[in-house]
């Protein structure tokens, strides 16, 4: 990252900050998460005595976005949301290394609750054999496309810390290729949180089931409905993320729809 003359930024820009919105929109929604899991656990063990492995998943989905949450806190405590020339240059190496780390953590907190509402799907409405199966398969799938991002992720550079440290000789992959399957990821995301909206509709009213049930399979709809536009909301930021030059500030609103 080559910082240009710092007296010539005017001072607007120099103070321009996104970590704060960063931290607020990450820990918004992990209270709201906090607070949807609590209802669902509650409601499955302590009303209907009895759990099933989408609560594990969504429980173990929310205890990794808390770790997700505390790297990008950490992340925007040593500079992360600000231009690369306005951040302490001894601090640049940990945050950018932090940062790094935290990527797997929000790739399988995108990919894992869609697991689980399949499975959540699949009680409700007791699809058939062929939808049970394209409730579940991509779901799975977006998992495997998840770990494969996360190992081009650390492959892409030999060696591996030269994402976060300035070394001599360090090979590297075209910045575009991680790009350009970051672009896929999110596509395919966005697909599957729409496959899961769209699956169920056909038997939604011909459902023989409590009001409360047809409530509550509304409610897992919209909620897949809603991460399936912030899906494609965060497509007009992939290309930020091989901003090199202005990376600590220009990707994070990727990283803000991705929460």
């Amino acid at each position: 990252m080559n910082s240009p003359n710092v007296s010539s930024i005017p001072p607007e820009v120099y103070k321009q900050d996104k970590g704060p919105t960063l931290l607020i929109v990450t820990w918004l929604f992990a209270s709201l998460a906090l607070a949807a899991v609590s209802i669902k656990v509650w409601t499955r063990c302590r009303i209907l005595h009895r759990s099933g492995i989408d609560d594990y998943l969504i429980i173990f989905a929310w205890l990794i976005s808390l770790i997700y949450g505390a790297l990008l806190t950490a992340s925007v405590r040593l500079g992360l949301g600000k231009h690369p020339y306005a951040i302490d240059p001894s601090k640049i190496s940990q945050m950018l290394k932090l940062y790094t780390m935290a990527t797997p953590f929000g790739i399988l907190v995108l990919a894992l609750p869609t697991l689980a509402i399949a499975i959540v799907l699949t009680n409700l409405i007791g699809p058939t054999r062929r939808h049970t199966w394209i409730l579940y398969l991509f779901p799975v799938l977006q998992i495997v496309v998840g770990i494969i991002g996360i190992i081009l992720l650390f492959t892409q550079c030999k060696p591996a810390s030269a994402l976060w440290r300035a070394q001599p000789g360090p090979r590297c992959l075209d910045p575009s290729r991680m790009t350009a399957y970051v672009y896929f990821m999110s596509v395919y995301v966005a697909f599957v949180d729409v496959l899961l909206a769209v699956v169920p509709l056909a038997a939604f009213w011909k459902l023989q089931i409590k009001s409360t049930a047809k409530v509550a399979l509304l409610l897992v709809m919209s909620a897949t409905v809603l991460a399936a536009i912030c899906a494609l909301v965060r497509l007009a930021y992939v290309a930020s993320l091989s901003n090199v030059q202005d990376y600590t500030y220009a990707s994070v609103n990727h990283t803000i729809w991705a929460v």
